[in-house]
């Protein structure tokens, strides 16, 4: 890097407010992007991958240069042919794939669509696969997505990053695995979904979504925010990174039935975390959520939970299972920590949306941020149940319990609501809830941290290869064993290999040397 670019670099970085991002740091050593590998062993919260393009992708096809015609090379060509697509700005192309066709990009490939396309690829084939590719400014409707996959199947999209799209980036299709995608400042939502039709078997892991609806432009309780998944039946949402989206983190709506949300990083999204709305069956857990609530877009009552469930139960023999989580609730902004709610929603697939067969234990909940109290009396940062049916069956009949789950309340004196009430702790237990739950003194961010994919926040300590220990305040500035080393607007500090990294926003990601900080690539 040239020394004038090099400044012009360090003054963009210390005047830029930073957001946190997976898109520069290399997790592709630790896990395959394939699907097939097995993730049910790896614990880490957060993208097992980075997301977004990554350097050094293999392509053994069709050559492509910006300036041809993909579909005149498509056409040309049988299904099953992979395409080679050169680095540079594919202008105002809408891909029309064959069956088994795959399309992999180099580092700087873009597909845009220059405000005047509808769809980047349509759904003209099954089995596509799209990969190391940048899509953006594509213009689909209200509901729609960039990548149109209506009524087709079993595509694969890896590595791409999805952005400034009119409505969605990803649309959802049965038999997709989409992982270490990176969906952000998509107009509606980072992915959506199909109507009229099941979605089977979708496999979504370690993207990051963020920064999506970020103009306001669409309500976010209809849908916008992170993205929506519908009508599904065996979807699996793990290791994914979640952010500053101007509705939900991650919300699953209508006939859902075998889900699960594991290891999933949510923060600092509008309205709510994870929200499991009239549907079935469903896993919850091992997630880290926070601060998903803000005043102005929580519509009140238990919405704006950090993990919802709304007329959702278990059928069948299931259940819905919510435990482990670590939980952290911005209640001075209208969250809660795990609510249950019962409308009258009507029936799906598989029976009445009752909020039936819920079991949340052993979740830590962090409610001590000062309880928010609306005009009308309402209270928020609570956990518990309610109900507008005029029946206390979610509360006497319907096997919802709550167990071994520990609350850190702080000064939040009525942290509960159950039965119409708000509740102590000691009540909330004296109506049969968390008998057994602990209520510990918040404890000091943590310090003194090595360990691949260790992260912490502003207060915390973290412990490099040398054993130089890194910390940053609460206004973003870093300190190198005690001393202000330069680096500034940082939101997170993560561990690698022997590296500590800061995230900022514009110009992503820097690494520690010892010399001081650099880019991360």
């Amino acid at each position: 890097m040239g020394l004038w670019k090099k400044i012009l670099f360090l003054v963009f970085y210390f005047v830029t407010i930073g957001c946190t991002n997976f898109h520069s740091l290399n997790f592709a050593s630790k896990k395959s992007f394939l699907h097939d590998q097995d993730l049910s062993a790896d614990t880490q919260v957060g993208p097992l991958m980075q997301v977004g393009q990554i350097s050094g992708i293999p392509c053994n096809g069709v050559s492509l240069n910006a300036g041809m015609t993909i579909n005149d090379a498509v056409a040309a060509n049988p299904p099953g042919t992979i395409f080679c697509l050169a680095p540079g700005t594919y202008a105002q192309q809408s891909i029309q794939p064959k069956d088994g066709d795959t399309f992999i990009g180099s580092v700087g490939t873009v597909l845009d669509g220059q405000n005047a396309v509808v769809y980047a690829i349509q759904n003209t084939g099954n089995n596509v696969t799209l990969r190391n590719l940048i899509i953006q400014n594509y213009m689909p409707a209200q509901y729609n997505a960039a990548v149109h996959t209506d009524n087709v199947s079993g595509w694969t999209v890896t590595n791409c990053e999805i952005r400034y799209n009119a409505a969605s980036g990803l649309e959802i299709a049965s038999g997709m695995t989409a992982q270490g995608n990176y969906l952000h400042h998509n107009l509606q939502d980072g992915f959506t979904h199909q109507f009229g039709v099941t979605t089977y078997n979708v496999f979504f892991d370690s993207n990051e979504i963020a920064f999506n609806n970020y103009t306001d432009a669409f309500w976010p309780t209809d849908e916008a925010g992170g993205g929506k998944f519908w009508d599904t039946n065996g979807l699996m949402v793990t290791h994914n990174y979640s952010h500053d989206n101007h509705g939900p983190g991650l919300w699953d709506d209508f006939n859902n039935i075998n889900v699960t949300y594991a290891y999933n990083w949510i923060e600092n999204n509008s309205l709510g975390g994870i929200f499991h709305e009239i549907s079935y069956n469903a896993s919850i857990h091992d997630n880290v959520l926070r601060n998903d609530a803000r005043l102005g877009t929580c519509p009140g009552w238990m919405f704006c939970s950090e993990i919802g469930i709304a007329d959702s139960g278990g059928v069948n023999g299931g259940s819905v299972e919510v435990y482990n989580n670590s939980i952290t609730v911005l209640s001075s902004q209208a969250g809660n920590g795990i609510g249950l709610i019962q409308q009258n929603r009507g029936t799906g697939s598989y029976g009445e949306w009752l909020t039936q067969n819920v079991h949340v234990h052993d979740n830590t909940v962090d409610q001590s941020n000062p309880a928010y109290v609306d005009s009308n009396g309402n209270l928020y940062g609570l956990t518990g149940a309610v109900q507008d049916v005029g029946s206390n069956a979610i509360f006497a009949s319907r096997n919802n319990t709550f167990q071994n789950n520990t609350y850190i309340l702080g000064n939040n004196s009525q942290g509960f609501v159950w039965n119409g009430l708000w509740l102590s702790l000691s009540q909330w237990q004296a109506a049969g809830n968390d008998v057994s739950a602990t209520q510990p003194t918040p404890t000091p961010a943590p310090s003194d941290q090595t360990g691949n994919g260790v992260v912490i926040l502003a207060g915390g300590q973290i412990v490099d290869g040398n054993g130089t220990v890194f910390t940053f305040d609460s206004a973003g500035f870093s300190y190198r064993n005690g001393v202000a080393d330069g680096g500034a607007n940082i939101v997170k500090m993560t561990y690698w290999n022997g590296s500590v990294y800061a995230d900022t926003t514009a110009y992503g990601q820097w690494v520690s040397t010892a010399d001081g900080w650099i880019p991360a690539n």
